[in-house]
């Protein structure tokens, strides 16, 4: 829980099988809810109901069809009332092919539904520094401009080939392709009268449709390492096929305005380390790319930027009727959750995001 101008709640659950057994799933449900105490105006004019409730249903299932075919299947349901149509459906599927030992070849289909603001209210799909809704948020149309409320709908086709060398390293190669409707953009930092900053409003707009393709290559370690470590490069070429509200944007964040072509270029570092000594878990993740829209008014063009992601747990000497407690720290500016598949503009188009310190208490039963 949390309160101050914000008056906000969540409840969240998942529960995944134990690994091992042909079917592999996990399923979750979470709910939020967030009322707005303050007097900022463009918030209250967004909030027009004074609240906003926000519900998550998802399922997952990964079914071995003997050692060398998997399929995955399942999806998410959203609904929020603060959308004239709440309810989102999220479906994914994929197949798993392993001809030669060790090599692997992975197609997946994807349908991601984003909605302004869910990162406000959805659970992170790993357990770590996680807080309810914080930040009031509304479309940059206008104050009460809440019809103004657009979906972001992307659909994706990625294709993977990897090989897994003596149990020491994996190299992949990945080809991929997608369509985006709607595409969010979200701007923090903007001066509407009321300190809108005080209460961390941010503003949601639509900067058009985009088709992408690229290619990428990976090197990564295997999960049964001590010290796990990955380095992504990805090239993705778009092209914008129609334009959203770009009038209202330029005057805050130009860049956001991409050229009808371009070319993004992208490095995403990771390392993943267990101590036992200490009881001590460290993540870290630094995410480089060409095509950040720049956080200064006066850049017309995207530019080279970085994100980053920091988070260490630390276990605690205690353990009541068989839990185990964990510290957990975290500093981030990363906005979107890299673990949730969705268009690749999602983070390239946040405009000044917030640097996070968070922490709290993790409970394991």
């Amino acid at each position: 829980m949390s309160e101050g101008d914000l008056s906000s709640w969540i409840v969240a659950g998942a529960f995944a099988s134990k690994p091992g057994s042909s079917h592999a799933y996990k399923f979750g449900l979470s709910y939020s809810t967030q009322e707005y105490l303050g007097g900022n105006p463009a918030a209250l004019a967004a909030m027009t109901d004074g609240s906003r409730n926000v519900g998550e249903i998802y399922g997952f299932d990964r079914w071995a069809l003997g050692s060398k075919v998997a399929v995955e299947y399942g999806g998410r349901y959203a609904r929020y009332d603060y959308l004239q149509e709440g309810g989102l459906l999220s479906p994914r599927m994929g197949v798993t092919v392993e001809p030669f030992r060790d090599t692997r070849i992975k197609a997946t289909i994807v349908q991601r539904m984003i909605a302004p603001g869910a990162e406000e209210f959805l659970a992170h799909g790993i357990p770590g520094p996680w807080l309810p809704p914080e930040r009031t948020f509304a479309p940059l149309g206008g104050p009460g401009d809440t019809n103004a409320f657009t979906v972001e709908r992307a659909r994706s086709l990625d294709v993977l080939v990897e090989h897994e060398f003596d149990a020491t390293f994996v190299v992949g190669m990945r080809r991929f392709y997608q369509t985006v409707d709607d595409q969010l953009v979200t701007l923090f930092g903007r001066d509407a009268g009321g300190d809108p900053q005080a209460v961390g409003h941010y503003y949601v707009a639509s900067a058009g449709s985009v088709d992408a393709d690229g290619w990428g290559v990976h090197l990564s370690s295997p999960q049964t390492k001590r010290v796990r470590g990955s380095v992504n490069y990805s090239v993705t070429r778009a092209r914008w096929i129609s334009r959203g509200d770009m009038s209202a944007v330029a005057a805050w964040a130009p860049a956001s305005i991409r050229p009808q072509t371009e070319e993004l270029h992208d490095v995403t570092t990771s390392l993943e380390t267990d101590i036992p000594e200490t009881a001590t878990r460290v993540f870290i993740l630094y995410k480089l790319n060409t095509g950040y829209t720049g956080s200064n008014s006066s850049f017309a063009r995207p530019s080279l930027d970085a994100r980053f992601d920091v988070q260490v747990n630390q276990a605690l000497p205690l353990s009541l009727a068989g839990t185990q407690w964990e510290v957990l720290v975290g500093i981030r500016n990363l906005f979107r959750d890299p673990n949730d598949p969705g268009s690749v503009y999602d983070e390239l188009l946040v405009v000044r995001p917030p640097k996070r310190v968070v922490g709290g208490f993790l409970v394991r039963f």
